[in-house]
């Protein structure tokens, strides 16, 4: 009796294709619990929770439209659409493909945590050791310049370098604002200073935590005037710089473009600089008219180096292409580290949003060359399907 019972529920599962997320001990958003109408369900892999418990856990308004099935959630500035069965969705009306659609259970809808999560600039992290989803999200704050003798940055987030002490490449992690040595530095928001001495690469160096995940880093001073443990406000002097300041902001622990916190730099290029950019931009065009007409992974490397030989550029540092699905094609080729993102990189992000975009210059920590990057959406049958850059040298360095 017992082996019939078993066969029909394996049955009952194979054609309702639910299948309980029961080694998920637990959920938490910002450190409390969640709880669910619907025991969250996992498919393929991607955990599915009800919708309206976690839009609105994130602030969320939700708009159910039965017509067509549809639901709407709006927060700020940001609007998710999402239909029932189908992998289609859209964030303020641009298409994006669902690795699982959102679906019915026991008469509660459910989407995807991870989508949800990220569209609204959470994050979402799996504690494998205690089988637990934990959601955490910090909303985006302006935060004071730390540096106001000083409106450059030299070096951006996000860019590769080489590292002499582990004799390879590495993502900057901060930007980098070259201010004359003694500049005044400031804390760039209200917190508590967690750490005021010299720490192995970061020279003299100023951790402070702002709360709510928030901690922004302010390393090779050449003078520490806040002490370990002390409350600082906005503004307060913290540190003098050394060579230039190294600013970091972690979020949860994890590096995030420090632009998005303080006042981005607004900068003009130089008219000298003006017909050699739109020549860019126009070999630009044409690059992105060849990678449209290529699906296969081969011959857009083929594209991209031939591009390379045909242009006879040496202004050109590097050309790439980047793809909404994930994966990124680099000429001359670089390798990259395992958990690089073209997408979370502000070049991309800002091409997706406009359609094209160029860079502040700045200036290469090891050739000192200074730089700027020219990008362009590439569209295929109306979808956008990736960015496609260049990086030019406007002035070599010595």
């Amino acid at each position: 009796m017992k082996k019939i019972l078993l066969i029909s529920i394996c049955v009952m599962l194979l054609f309702t294709g639910v299948i309980y997320a029961k080694d998920i001990s637990e959920i938490s958003l910002n450190g409390e619990v969640m709880t669910f109408p619907v025991e969250p369900i996992n498919e393929k892999g991607t955990t599915l929770v009800p919708i309206r418990s976690i839009f609105e856990a994130l602030g969320a308004t939700v708009v159910w439209n039965s017509e067509d099935k549809s639901v709407s959630a709006i927060k700020g500035n940001i609007n998710v659409w999402l239909q029932l069965d189908s992998s289609i969705a859209k964030i303020n009306d641009e298409e994006i493909t669902l690795a699982v659609a959102p679906r019915v259970v026991n008469g509660t809808t459910l989407v995807p945590i991870r989508f949800v999560t990220e569209t609204f600039g959470g994050n979402v992290e799996w504690d494998a050791e205690n089988k637990r989803i934990i959601i955490t999200t910090s909303e985006i704050k302006k935060m004071t310049w730390p540096v106001p003798s000083c409106n450059r940055i030299s070096a951006y987030f996000g860019r590769l370098y080489y590292e002499p002490r582990i004799k390879g490449k590495k993502i900057y992690s901060g930007i980098a604002i070259p201010a004359k040595e003694g500049s005044e530095i400031v804390a760039s928001s209200d917190g508590k200073v967690m750490i005021s001495e010299e720490v192995g690469g970061y020279g003299n160096v100023v951790f402070i935590d702002h709360g709510e995940g928030i901690v922004t880093i302010y390393a090779h001073c050449s003078e520490l005037l806040v002490e370990e443990g002390s409350q600082v406000k906005e503004g307060d002097k913290i540190a003098k710089t050394g060579s230039c300041l190294h600013f970091e902001v972690r979020v949860h622990g994890k590096y995030v473009d420090p632009q998005k916190y303080v006042k981005p730099i607004e900068k003009s290029i130089n008219e000298e600089y003006s017909l050699k950019i739109e020549d860019t931009k126009e070999k630009l065009n044409l690059l992105c008219q060849q990678i449209s007409s290529e699906s296969n992974s081969e011959n857009i490397e083929q594209v991209l180096t031939n591009f390379r030989k045909s242009i006879e550029d040496k202004s050109i540092d590097a050309i790439y292409f980047a793809k909404e699905t994930g994966g990124i094609y680099l000429e001359p080729y670089n390798e990259l580290p395992d958990d690089y993102d073209a997408r979370e990189r502000t070049w991309y992000i800002n091409t997706k949003k406009d359609g094209n975009y160029i860079s502040d210059t700045y200036t290469d920590i090891i050739s000192g060359n200074k730089i700027i990057t020219i990008t362009k959406g590439i569209y295929k049958n109306g979808k956008f399907i990736g960015v496609v850059g260049l990086d030019m040298v406007l002035e070599f360095g010595e």
